[in-house]
């Protein structure tokens, strides 16, 4: 994929997954000169263990 085809000309996301995996989600904005990134991931509080608890809020309040 190269980072062209990425992008369409409508207002829909274009999902793509990488071969690593990760799913990216890309809009064109043709009149915008800024952009947005965001980032999710598949874990959080849930996934912690008892000596763990917390982690994941305090790095939520870090990023």
């Amino acid at each position: 994929m190269t980072a062209s085809s990425a992008f369409s000309d409508s207002n829909t996301a274009q999902i793509t997954r990488r071969d690593s995996g990760l799913i990216v989600a890309t809009t064109a904005m043709p009149h915008a000169s800024s952009l947005a990134i965001g980032i999710w991931i598949s874990a959080g509080s849930r996934d912690e263990r008892e000596s763990e608890h917390g982690i994941a809020h305090m790095l939520e309040h870090m990023a």
